[in-house]
């Protein structure tokens, strides 16, 4: 008789685990009626400046750096836009245009470029590239040809 009580227990304790597991699960949050894409940074290396703007010719050049560096020995990129990193945060709204469009940006050596392509990135701005080593990396590559 033992026998058949552990099977009856076993079968009990089975059937239970198996409605346990048939449970519906509840209900996620609604799901956006529309996911926003998802948005990414990426450096372009200097040797790629040129294609990047040659294919992204409806995209924006930004220039990062300081009013006295725009003219600079190192000069600035022709129909870029300047924007000093200290003021992006505050003057974003002057570019809120190209949110959904390519954005490069660049300054002196990549570190305010990057820097300044991950805040775009984390406002919504959702292809943006920065210039790895800067606009000291793109003139050295232009010499070098």
């Amino acid at each position: 008789m033992a026998p058949f009580r552990r099977l009856a227990s076993g079968l009990i304790l089975g059937a239970a685990l198996a409605l346990a597991g048939c449970v519906p699960a509840p209900d996620p949050a609604p799901a956006p009626a529309v996911a926003p894409a998802a948005a990414y940074v990426q450096p372009v290396r200097a040797s790629e400046v040129d294609l990047w703007r040659g294919v992204n010719d409806r995209g924006l050049t930004l220039d990062v750096r300081n009013p006295e560096e725009w003219n600079d020995p190192l000069g600035h990129l022709d129909g870029a836009m300047q924007i000093p990193f200290a003021e992006l945060e505050a003057r974003v709204g002057e570019i809120a245009a190209f949110r959904e469009r390519p954005v490069l940006v660049c300054d002196r050596d990549g570190n305010r470029a990057q820097a300044a392509a991950q805040y775009l990135s984390r406002a919504g701005f959702r292809d943006v590239s920065w210039v790895d080593g800067g606009l000291a990396a793109y003139r050295a590559w232009m010499d070098s040809r």
